[in-house]
């Protein structure tokens, strides 16, 4: 842009929109905009931060200052997903493995699979599922495929997804 501004292409303009994304790191390019413009010129610095609505459940709670500055002090994450898509279990076709009613069509996966977090039983009691104890393998057109190490769902019980890239799972 400054080059840009120097070879004078905005002149006469009476604004000039720069736009950045920065969901992960929004905190780093709110301070990038407030360094000086090229003088004279009639900025308006725009963030296009993702995740302003509402953040992931896997990519930015690693990345996302939210949970950033907090592990890096070694401090708890004030960080909580708005976030959490279910799944049925609809079929238990072989020994730890358990097809559910969740597929490409529905959630996003292309920065994370969805990470199994919660189980609801028939009794609707929510429990939560020990890190490692089962994960998604595999995403087809409208089922999951959930790999079971050490946890047993039964047909009919609902699994509770964190996701990430919110962007994508508004678009499905």
């Amino acid at each position: 842009m400054a080059e840009l501004a120097q070879a004078g292409h905005f002149s006469g303009l009476d604004e000039v929109i720069v736009t950045c994304g920065g969901s992960a790191y929004f905190d780093q390019v709110a301070e990038a905009f407030t360094e000086p413009w090229p003088a004279g010129l009639p900025v308006v610095p725009v963030l296009r931060s993702g995740g302003y609505l509402l953040h992931d459940d896997g990519f930015y709670r690693v990345r996302s200052p939210f949970g950033r500055e907090h592990r890096l002090a070694g401090a708890e994450s004030p960080f909580r997903p708005a976030m959490r898509v279910w799944a049925q279990v609809t079929s238990r076709p072989e020994r730890g493995l358990a097809l559910l009613t969740v597929g490409r069509r529905d959630v996003s996966f292309d920065q994370d699979l969805p990470e199994p977090q919660v189980i609801r039983g028939a009794e609707g009691e929510i429990r939560e599922l020990a890190a490692g104890s089962c994960e998604v393998t595999s995403l087809a057109d409208q089922h999951t495929l959930l790999t079971m190490r050490y946890t047993d769902p039964q047909i009919g019980d609902w699994i509770g997804f964190g996701l990430s890239h919110p962007c994508t799972v508004f678009d499905k």
